[in-house]
């Protein structure tokens, strides 16, 4: 049998595989084109969008750092009024009507800024923030949501003073949230928080250093010492009952220990801006260089003079005084002072700003309710017993020294700040209730020059006291 082959028909089935084999994998080659050309653009958009994210986020993040940093500059001053940052430019809030015309610019932060939002981040940036304050329990920081009963007294951090009562504009304990809106283009935008709140302060503080000697105590729930320098305890018999820190170094005897922490090297306390012209507008009285007490700082309304007669006005009937009481103070010259010697006088009691020198001298009787605020020396001598003026909380502020060298008492019952610009020295037998503030500015005046506490000096706080400054602490992002 003949056999034949037939490779022209091998060929041509050949060729035809080939070419639908070329053609499959040009359509895989074109797909697979495709694909990595939109997976291109999909990731050139997405980079696109967390670019002018990013930037957002920069641009709301300097709207929180913008806003706290003005609004820690204006609180540096301990008498600046927490619950305006609340009140908007015009200053007005209705705190029971949330709805009120009145509130409609409240949380507004054009007043601190100084124009109206939003802000550029830079001239000609197409990235911005605008900023408003909410009060802590705000319930649109939930939702919409209102916070319950135990949310609101967590909130008081275990004071009952400072239990929040949810209605938006109206503060209580003393904790705004700042939140920032960041915007660029093709409506990005990003929205961080962060709240601000008060500094504990120690029952003394000292942006310096501090010697402790004698039998000083430092006591209280809050009777903690902290120095922004060195802490130095003299002697075993010095005690503290809560924490004793400094940011320098810390040197106590071998075995001494306070209540709680005892350490050098810790974080500084921030120390607020104490200048006695913060609090007049806190005054009753002011006592003037020409030895007139009047009822205005300029001294034109002259209540009493003593510049003829120096008893005149410690023995003047207060004015209005009901009971009638009397001024209690005495002017001297060369330099000029006022110096309180009550003795049996019934003593009025307000709050005096001076701007000379302050003595208070002698034993006092009952318990005095007065407040000094003194752009000179502060000097307490005798046995006399003080405690702040019933609408106040502060019992002194001095722009220089304050030296206490006789037998203070303080009634337990009020407590008071004692803010001092300069230096302290406090020996003798005293006891103090309330919170030291010690600013250790270079010495204008030579009658301290270093801050010790010795003798038989009690100071004793438990808290309470309006805040001195603040900080922030944490954010948040929610968008």
């Amino acid at each position: 049998m003949t056999q034949h082959s037939s490779p022209r028909l091998a060929a041509a089935s050949e060729r035809g595989m080939a070419l639908i084999a070329a053609l499959l994998l040009m359509m895989v080659m074109s797909g697979l084109a495709i694909a990595l050309l939109a997976s291109g653009r999909i990731e050139t958009a997405m980079g696109d969008n967390e670019e002018l994210y990013a930037g957002a986020r920069a641009a709301s993040e300097a709207g929180l750092n913008h806003t706290a940093a003005l609004i820690l500059q204006l609180t540096a001053n301990p008498a600046f009024p927490l619950d305006a940052l609340l009140n908007g430019p015009d200053g007005l809030v209705n705190p029971t009507n949330e709805t009120a015309s009145v509130n409609a610019d409240n949380g507004l932060v054009t007043q601190i800024i100084g124009s109206a939002g939003p802000w550029p981040v830079a001239a000609g940036s197409p990235y911005s923030y605008d900023v408003r304050l909410l009060d802590d329990d705000d319930r649109t920081l939930k939702g919409g949501v209102a916070f319950t009963s135990v949310e609101l007294t967590a909130m008081g951090a275990g004071s009952p003073s400072d239990v929040e009562d949810g209605l938006r504009f109206n503060d209580i304990n003393h904790r705004l949230v700042i939140r920032s809106t960041g915007t660029g283009p093709r409506g990005t935008r990003a929205v961080l928080e962060q709240m601000l709140v008060p500094i504990e302060m120690p029952a003394l503080l000292v942006d310096g250093n501090v010697s402790l000697a004698g039998n000083t105590h430092i006591a209280g729930s809050q009777g903690s010492v902290h120095a922004n320098g060195t802490l130095t305890i003299q002697n075993q018999s010095v005690t503290v009952s809560e924490d004793a820190t400094s940011t320098g170094t810390l040197t106590t005897p071998t075995g001494w220990d306070p209540g709680g922490l005892e350490s050098g090297g810790m974080p500084r306390i921030p120390v607020p801006n104490i200048q006695a012209q913060n609090f007049k507008g806190d005054a009753d009285f002011y006592l003037q260089t020409n030895g007139t007490i009047t009822r205005d700082d300029a001294g034109t309304n002259v209540v009493c003079s003593a510049a003829t007669n120096n008893n005149y006005c410690r023995d003047f009937t207060v004015p209005g005084s009901s009971p009638a009481a009397k001024f209690g103070f005495v002017y001297s010259t060369s330099p000029a002072k006022w110096t309180l010697n009550p003795g049996s006088l019934v003593i009025n009691q307000d709050t005096y700003y001076a701007k000379t020198d302050v003595s208070i001298t002698g034993h006092t009787g009952a318990a005095l309710s007065l407040s000094i605020i003194a752009e000179g020396n502060i000097e307490v001598t005798g046995n006399p017993d003080l405690q702040p003026e019933p609408d106040s909380e502060i019992q002194f502020v001095t722009n220089k020294d304050l030296r206490i060298t006789g037998d203070l008492t303080m009634t337990m019952t009020y407590a008071g700040h004692i803010l001092v610009r300069e230096q302290i020295d406090f020996f003798g037998n005293g006891d103090l209730v309330g919170q030291v503030v010690v600013q250790n500015v270079p010495s204008v005046s030579n009658l301290v020059t270093g801050n010790s506490v010795s003798g038989n000096f009690t100071l004793t706080y438990d808290g309470g006291l309006e805040p001195l400054a603040y900080t922030v602490s944490g954010w948040r992002e929610t968008q």
